[in-house]
């Protein structure tokens, strides 16, 4: 284990380049993502979100590029200016056991290739 207190990660998290759903209610908004772990994801959004509202749940869909397709909701635990947009970190909660595990593999698949 590390003995490093800085960082929090408890799962891997690898580069993606891929677009996520945000369901809410009857709208849906379309987020660019640029990291996922098991835990959370980080996307991009353009809108006027502070960090207060990380209390809230939101509804998200995305597909890997191993054809896994992923519904669940998220919780914001942290909002970012990056470079004129919002970062935004998700952490998912009531994620499905095999989305997780398909996830994971994802996850370690793509960190293997990049090493």
């Amino acid at each position: 284990m590390s003995t490093d207190r800085t960082e929090k990660r408890r799962t891997p998290r690898c580069a993606i380049d891929l677009f996520v759903q945000e369901v809410n209610g009857e709208r849906t908004f379309l987020h660019p993502a640029i990291d996922l772990s098991a835990d959370g994801i980080y996307i991009l959004a353009q809108d006027g979100r502070k960090a207060v509202d990380g209390g809230r749940a939101i509804r998200l869909e995305f597909a890997l590029p191993t054809g896994l397709s992923v519904e669940t909701e998220g919780r914001i635990v942290h909002v970012d200016d990056r470079g004129g947009q919002l970062g935004l970190r998700i952490a998912f909660q009531d994620l499905p056991a095999a989305a997780r595990a398909g996830i994971e593999a994802f996850v370690l698949e793509t960190l293997g290739e990049a090493a």
